[in-house]
């Protein structure tokens, strides 16, 4: 894994947070897994993240400022 750019846990379920990174891909950590549960690639590299618990889905912002709406 390259360089971690942000984290963000996630509110509503204190087991799980994401992370972005300069590899361009978004992870959600287990901390019960102690691994990735899962992963998404992005077309930039990724500068911020924020869950939106009422969508119950994630807000991605990348390098070029594209948003990306990611739904759990």
């Amino acid at each position: 894994m390259e360089a971690v750019t942000c984290i963000q846990f996630n509110p509503v379920d204190e087991n799980y947070f994401s992370s972005g990174s300069i590899d361009v891909k978004v992870r959600i950590w287990g901390m019960h897994e102690e691994r990735v549960v899962d992963w998404a690639d992005i077309r930039d590299v990724i500068t911020a993240i924020s869950y939106q618990p009422i969508e119950n889905s994630s807000q991605i912002v990348d390098h070029s400022q594209s948003t990306t709406l990611a739904t759990s």
